[in-house]
């Protein structure tokens, strides 16, 4: 269901959020089948180089969400792939 925000996704983002700033800073990251992308914005807002994937009918979804806090995500990147037929 497009723009569905799970438990388990609400939980990993509080636990990468617990780890602090320092946390992913250098890392680089992909978050494939991101929906709202509410993990990769987590991880980009705390230092992470982050990919944001997902089919390319969530786009509009996932640029709403990283377009809302980008001042703050210099390193998070956006790409849409066509996963099956």
């Amino acid at each position: 269901m497009l723009g569905q925000t799970y438990n388990v996704i609400q939980v990993l983002s509080n636990y990468i959020a617990f780890r602090g700033t320092g946390y992913l800073e250098g890392k680089k990251i992909v978050e494939l089948g991101s929906g709202t992308g509410l993990v990769g914005l987590v991880a980009g807002a705390l230092g992470g180089s982050v990919w944001i994937t997902d089919q390319a009918f969530v786009f509009v979804c996932l640029m709403t969400s990283v377009v809302s806090v980008k001042s703050s995500l210099a390193r998070c990147w956006i790409s849409c792939t066509k996963m099956w037929d």
